[in-house]
């Protein structure tokens, strides 16, 4: 079986977590690492999920969480498992606070409480972090992480991120890819191209909606509505992508 891939986004409430839970309540054979950075998940196993026993959490609260949680996973990953990493975007922010606590030994909201500062006494704009000298050390260390579980886990991948609005700032591969939706991933903006398939999200008062953002070799789906028993395991993964049911 090809190995997926998955990113899906969108606001708070629209079911992100929701839908590879759902995968795992199909998929009971397989185990479900789950790196939980918001503390989400025991919740929903508590109450709608409480037959789930293929769920492995790993709480991550900051960048050591991360990488002791992926050490941890390697040792135990097997090829029809899925490594769940839930929110993509909170890890991006854990390791900008790590690299800021240790190069400057400041906590990241005084350190750009201090660039603000600098910014009101005549600096000529907020550039806390630095081109290449900052950055550069910043995205090594966020994708020697994310690298190991896409590419060297034989294993599926499923991130979820939150959703933020498309800017006049964001660079043209980015709006080329979002613009129609008006909304782009939370996060570091190449995890887009690290993954096969990405979704959006979306609920109103009625229920839930998946729209394809990328798929390759795959039909795409507008605003489909979802539901309990048309969720993503069965309305994407066995009726888009395939899978056989277990």
């Amino acid at each position: 079986m090809i190995r997926e891939r998955i990113l899906v986004y969108g606001q708070s409430g629209c079911g992100k977590t929701y839908a590879h839970l759902k995968i795992a309540q199909a998929y009971p054979k397989s185990k479900f690492h789950i790196i939980d950075t918001d503390d989400s998940i025991p919740r929903m196993l508590e109450s709608e999920f409480t037959e789930l026993e293929n769920i492995q959490v790993y709480p991550v609260q900051d960048w050591s969480g991360c990488i002791k949680a992926l050490g941890e996973i390697k040792s135990r990953v097997k090829a029809d498992d899925w490594v769940v990493v839930d929110m993509l975007c909170s890890i991006w922010d854990f390791v900008q606070t790590f690299f800021i606590e240790e190069v400057f030994n400041q906590d990241t909201g005084s350190y750009f409480l201090q660039a603000r500062k600098e910014l009101k006494a005549g600096a000529s704009s907020l550039s806390a972090l630095k081109g290449w000298v900052d950055w550069a050390v910043i995205n090594k260390l966020y994708q020697g992480w994310i690298n190991e579980i896409n590419y060297k886990l034989n294993c599926h991948v499923f991130f979820t991120c939150k959703a933020t609005r498309i800017s006049k700032e964001d660079d043209p591969g980015v709006q080329d890819i979002y613009s129609i939706f008006g909304v782009k991933p939370e996060g570091e903006k190449r995890n887009i191209y690290r993954v096969h398939s990405a979704f959006l999200l979306s609920h109103d008062r009625n229920g839930f909606d998946i729209s394809t953002v990328k798929d390759r070799g795959r039909i795409r789906l507008e605003n489909v509505r979802l539901t309990p028993e048309q969720n993503f395991a069965t309305r994407y993964l066995q009726l888009v992508a395939g899978w056989a049911k277990q």
